[in-house]
């Protein structure tokens, strides 16, 4: 079968690249300890699994879910990205459930890259952010996230004449890092600021 040309600008999905060497590994009789998707390695709480557990036996829920994301649960998660990084956020307007985050990241960029605007990916960063800008035709200029500035990416030195969807930081780097509403504040005005540009914090 003939793929689409646009597939040959990026490679598979790294998640899938590393199981296919860790299945390799544990069939050559090698004991793996797989450091790679972060996985988490604790039980939810007992309260959350049999809520889940109830709603499956529940015969209202063997349905298509709505369209529409349940108001109570984005309210929920406003409210805890507001604690969690004092940045507010609109239930209605700005918050999604979704399947993953990488999900999330890398069809964005269909919705606000045209072909031949330039991206902004932080460097090195998530797959998610090269693949989705590849799709959708976008211009990669890569942003050095280095020591010197605390691993985040130097706002100042970024030209202002570019139409530029930034990604943000994984949630790995997002916990590790104190204080960083102010800077997720001023990267969102500085790509709001620029002409049509998108700030997109993950």
């Amino acid at each position: 079968m003939q793929m689409a040309r646009r597939l040959d600008h990026f490679d598979a999905y790294l998640g899938t690249a590393m199981n296919v060497i860790l299945t390799k590994m544990k069939e050559d009789g090698k004991d793996v300890i797989n450091l790679g998707l972060g996985d988490p390695d604790v039980k939810p709480p007992e309260s959350q699994t049999k809520a889940l557990a109830d709603a499956c036996l529940d015969p209202d829920n063997h349905h298509y879910p709505s369209f529409y994301s349940a108001m109570p649960l984005k309210r929920a998660m406003a409210d805890w990205y507001g604690e969690k990084f004092k940045v507010e956020c609109s239930p209605e307007t700005e918050v999604l459930p979704l399947l993953g985050s990488a999900d999330g990241l890398f069809h964005i960029h269909t919705c606000l890259v045209d072909p031949g605007d330039i991206v902004l990916i932080p460097d090195p960063c998530y797959p998610a952010y090269v693949a989705g800008t590849k799709i959708a035709g976008g211009v990669i200029e890569s942003v050095p996230l280095l020591k010197e500035n605390g691993f985040l990416p130097d706002l100042d030195a970024i030209p202002a004449d570019g139409s530029a969807a930034e990604p943000g930081d994984d949630d790995q780097q997002r916990r590790s890092r104190p204080g960083s509403g102010e800077h997720r504040r001023r990267r969102g005005e500085g790509g709001r600021a620029r002409a049509g540009g998108w700030a997109v914090p993950s």
